[in-house]
């Protein structure tokens, strides 16, 4: 989600987007991220391992959910 605080704060979009497990871009005054600037770094995002998500057949989740 991208987020872009108006007021240069940190508005309650920035909690109900964690809240609701999602990544978000934050667009705003550098100063509102913190001690975790440095995320804010393409090549330091880029050197970040990050695994494919599982990949789930609809029909089986379909089974496992409608299973009694």
């Amino acid at each position: 989600m991208l987020n872009v605080p108006l007021k240069h704060d940190l508005n309650h979009r920035f909690f109900e987007v964690m809240a609701a497990g999602l990544p978000q871009v934050v667009f705003g005054d550098p100063g509102l991220v913190g001690e975790h600037r440095h995320l804010a770094e393409p090549d330091r995002l880029r050197a970040i391992p990050v695994a494919p998500p599982p990949y789930w057949e609809l029909k089986d989740l379909l089974k496992a959910a409608l299973a009694p």
